[in-house]
């Protein structure tokens, strides 16, 4: 295999991957992983990858042979390896945009779908390093959650879908 078609391989594979999470972070809002270390941890990834992408994809664009043309890939991929850096930074220092619950305990298992829960949940204030607690309802898939309703009021769900958790 020559070398520029392994780099398009590589290209193809990381564009892959950073466009299927863009669409994820859009469309399906409530999906994540399980934890707050894991949602952190892809973040900071994803922003690699995001970095190596571009970083690689000027090598592909050097090849291009309109100068028109190379000269507008070679600013849009700047910009975009700019706000990867940016956004690298936000996530590395922990700065996080998005809200990142951390389980407390789990209060009431659905009795027909023991993945789906309700768990008091908190998130940390990243200004004033508060705890704020919630319950919400939750689904689990393996090491995804798909959040459900947020701030649950435990007293008013249907105690025949829900038995209380031990």
């Amino acid at each position: 295999m020559n070398g520029k078609l392994l780099l398009k391989l590589i290209c193809g594979i990381l564009a892959l991957t950073v466009f299927s999470s863009i669409v994820i972070y859009f469309f399906l809002t409530n999906f994540q992983f399980r934890t707050f270390e894991m949602n952190r941890t892809y973040s900071v990834v994803f922003g690699l990858l995001s970095i190596l992408l571009s970083i690689l994809l000027f090598f592909l664009i050097k090849n291009v042979q309109s100068n028109t043309f190379k000269g507008i890939l070679f600013f849009l991929n700047g910009l975009v390896l700019i706000i990867s850096i940016l956004t690298s930074l936000v996530f590395y220092t922990n700065i996080d945009p998005d809200v990142q619950f951390r389980d407390s305990k789990i209060l009431f298992v659905n009795k027909e779908n023991h993945n789906e829960k309700i768990i008091e949940q908190y998130d940390v204030n990243w200004k004033t390093n508060e705890k704020l607690f919630q319950n919400n309802q939750v689904e689990n898939f393996g090491i995804f959650r798909l959040y459900k309703h947020y701030r649950i009021d435990t007293l008013k769900i249907d105690k025949e879908k829900w038995k209380k958790a031990y």
